[in-house]
């Protein structure tokens, strides 16, 4: 029942130093619930299962925004548990995976962050989202959604109020 120290300072409500999804700007295509909120996907992360590498070929060419292309790959990562490989790409797309052995079936856990949201677009993101789910079995793991608030009018009182109550 007590506020944050943040808040106590007056720091409550002002960006982040670090921030992990969407940065700061206005490239995003979220939908507008009136001129002054916005509401968007933020993130969205999940694990499909892999029978082969075609597989994770076709996923990764559906996710990838026209002009992206693999950055970096490399074996071994830790993202929740440990993964044997991983790759991102220039914009930001980051998959982990796991080829299929005797012992196990193959996964792949793909992240589709904040700023990648953005650039793809709501309509695009969502319909990205309903074709991994349908033609890939794809289980998110973690969404976030973004509510922005451009006329500054909610305060951080009422957010602490509302989170307190439950909404």
């Amino acid at each position: 029942d007590t506020l944050s120290p943040s808040e106590k300072d007056n720091d409550f409500g002002k960006p982040p130093l670090l921030i992990r999804g969407s940065k700061w700007q206005s490239v995003s295509t979220g939908y507008s619930l009136s001129e002054e909120f916005t509401a968007q996907i933020d993130w969205v992360q999940g694990i499909i299962p892999l029978p082969d590498i075609e597989t994770l070929n076709s996923v990764i060419d559906l996710i990838k925004l026209p002009g992206d292309q693999i950055h970096q790959t490399g074996n071994e990562t830790r993202v929740g548990c440990v993964w044997e490989n991983w790759l991102c790409t220039v914009y930001g797309l980051f998959v982990s995976w796991d080829m299929p052995t005797l012992e196990r079936p193959g996964r792949a856990l793909i992240q589709i962050k904040g700023a990648y949201c953005s650039f793809l677009g709501q309509e695009r993101l969502y319909g990205i989202c309903q074709s991994l789910a349908a033609d890939f079995s794809f289980r998110p793991t973690r969404l976030d959604f973004a509510l922005d608030d451009h006329s500054k009018s909610v305060t951080p009182r009422q957010c602490f109020e509302a989170g307190k109550a439950g909404n």
